[in-house]
């Protein structure tokens, strides 16, 4: 009965698909804006980076594993910045992916085009 009050430590890397606009999973959380309903999908996050797939633009906050208030190399698709974490050791990046689609995904009309785009944290 004491691992159940412990609970269980979150996995090293996490992946997940909602079609939510805003999702959470073991301390990472993602908002999407986009024009139309769609699966969007974050994958192998870790304290390294991850890799977000999807259209519209988005805004991926993680976990509070970085030193308050530090500073860290942030590269979103080949672009890098300094992000400071907040005094909870979050970070927050802004993660562009392309122009939203403009029909919901598997309805007769959708032409869904899938985008990624991979991030770095130094």
């Amino acid at each position: 009965m004491k691992r159940f009050h412990q609970g269980s430590k979150p996995p090293a890397r996490v992946t997940f698909t909602a079609a939510e606009p805003a999702y959470s999973v073991y301390g990472w959380s993602v908002k999407v804006e986009r024009p139309a309903m769609e699966f969007s999908r974050l994958a192998k996050a870790s304290r390294r980076g991850f890799t977000l797939s999807g259209s519209g633009s988005a805004t991926v906050t993680t976990p509070g594993v970085y030193a308050p208030r530090h500073t860290y190399a942030v590269t979103v698709g080949g672009k890098t910045s300094r992000l400071k974490a907040s005094r909870r050791g979050r970070l927050r990046i802004a993660v562009p992916l392309s122009r939203g689609n403009t029909a919901q995904q598997f309805t007769p009309r959708a032409a869904t085009r899938v985008f990624r785009t991979r991030v770095k944290i130094r």
